[in-house]
């Protein structure tokens, strides 16, 4: 929460809105992107659940392409291939992460390139370059 206050204090805020429905107007069209590799977003069938997936080759095909991630490349091409992934999974809550009751929750599994470095890694905020 400091961290986002403190961007908004030095950025200003969202030109979009925060509204629930313009973030949730703005998260559906970020994922209508369409690649070479089909959509970012997609849904898949798990069981009787229906499960929401970032297509990960669509995914790294378009990520390939955003200006921020420049220097994660840069870092990553000095070293040999095949470039080694890793996988993370952890339980996410949707809603007020510091309300009592957090009935809202569901598991998110998360994949990086190792070679991205691991000071890079450690920052979601890809404008964090300067720590390359």
């Amino acid at each position: 929460m400091s961290g986002m206050l403190k961007l908004i204090k030095k950025e200003g805020p969202p030109e979009a809105g925060c509204r629930r429905q313009d973030i949730a107007d703005a998260r559906k069209l970020m994922l209508s992107v369409e690649t070479p590799y089909g959509k970012l977003h997609t849904t898949t069938q798990i069981g009787d659940k229906e499960v929401e997936v970032a297509a990960p080759a669509a995914m790294l095909w378009h990520c390939s392409s955003l200006p921020a991630m420049a220097p994660l490349w840069e870092r990553a091409m000095q070293f040999p291939r095949p470039w080694h992934i890793i996988f993370y999974g952890d339980e996410v809550g949707a809603g007020n992460a510091l309300g009592h009751v957090q009935n809202r929750k569901s598991w998110a599994v998360y994949w990086t390139i190792a070679e991205f470095g691991a000071q890079a890694l450690a920052h979601e905020d890809p404008r964090a370059r300067a720590l390359l």
